[in-house]
């Protein structure tokens, strides 16, 4: 199974001084083997033109709608604050061996401390397993509930809605088998 994360978006920069800080505007989809498991959106900046720091933030939904509209409104309310499209980034990167995807994030440009970004890389890699043994076990259990209860039809379910009250009757009587009333209840006790 390959796991890899796509990400897109931009660098934000101060339309009269380059030299000012970046602002990092970005979605991340991560994949496996080529197929969507969760969407982030990423932020990263200088909390003012005097810190070293930069602040990360990361968002996170299955909604990719839900991580375009946190970006273009992140990009939308910084252009409308004179700033540039400085970079753009369109990339997928390999999370089985996330160097790259780690010296790109720390890089001069976006500027995310190399402990975060590992940090984060990893994460994305436990969250990779975690979603895809959380929809194995759910395929899992739709197999199991199909073999026990019989693949349904359409009229299926009218039918056995439609059990006679003697039907009823007779399969409750099964169960207890003819057993008295305090021997088939006798596991209950008191609370």
């Amino acid at each position: 199974m390959k796991k890899t994360v796509h990400v897109v978006g931009s660098i934000l920069r101060d339309a009269d001084n380059e030299r000012k800080r970046n602002y990092v505007n970005l979605i991340l989809t991560l994949k496996a083997d080529g197929e969507p498991v969760r969407h982030y959106h990423l932020i990263n900046y200088a909390a003012n033109a005097n810190s070293v720091k930069h602040l990360l933030k990361i968002s996170s939904s299955e909604s990719r709608e839900e991580m375009e509209k946190l970006y273009s409104e992140k990009n939308e309310s910084k252009l409308a604050r004179n700033r540039i499209t400085y970079q753009t980034i369109d990339k997928e990167f390999d999370l089985d061996s996330d160097k790259e995807f780690v010296d790109t994030l720390s890089g001069a440009e976006m500027k995310v401390s190399i402990a975060k970004a590992k940090s984060f890389a990893g994460g994305l890699r436990s969250r990779v397993d975690e979603v895809l043994a959380e929809r194995e076990a759910r395929k899992f259990d739709e197999r199991e509930e199909d073999e026990l209860f019989g693949h349904r039809e359409a009229g299926a379910d009218e039918e056995s809605a439609r059990i006679s009250d003697d039907e009823l009757l007779a399969k409750e009587a099964s169960t207890t088998f003819g057993k008295a009333t305090s021997e088939t209840n006798k596991n209950w006790g008191m609370f």
